[in-house]
């Protein structure tokens, strides 16, 4: 049985804006191809006025084609890039917003 999960839309067209140099800072982190993947949709659906990404858990797996456990891993890893040392004290579940 297959079910068809609701994925909301990106919250507006305007183009996302990345300078060169935080593009070249992104080329230096090394991530997984998931938390790549997971930090390009996260990029793509932020709202332009609160940075903030209103998508659960069961939708970025949908987008993404993976399970609950593999994108709890890779926003933990993408955490663990932002903020060294201090996730990995936190529990790795994703919740929605």
């Amino acid at each position: 049985m297959t079910t068809t999960r609701y994925v909301p839309p990106i919250p507006t067209t305007e183009v996302v804006t990345i300078s060169r140099e935080a593009l070249a800072i992104l080329a230096l982190v090394e991530l997984t191809q998931n938390s790549h993947r997971l930090m390009n949709t996260f990029l793509a659906y932020q709202d332009p006025e609160t940075g903030c990404v209103g998508l659960s858990q069961v939708e970025m797996g949908s987008m993404l084609a993976l399970s609950a456990p593999s994108v709890n891993r890779a926003v933990k890893q993408l955490a663990d890039k932002a903020w060294p040392g201090s996730w990995s004290q936190r529990s790795t579940n994703c919740t929605p917003c």
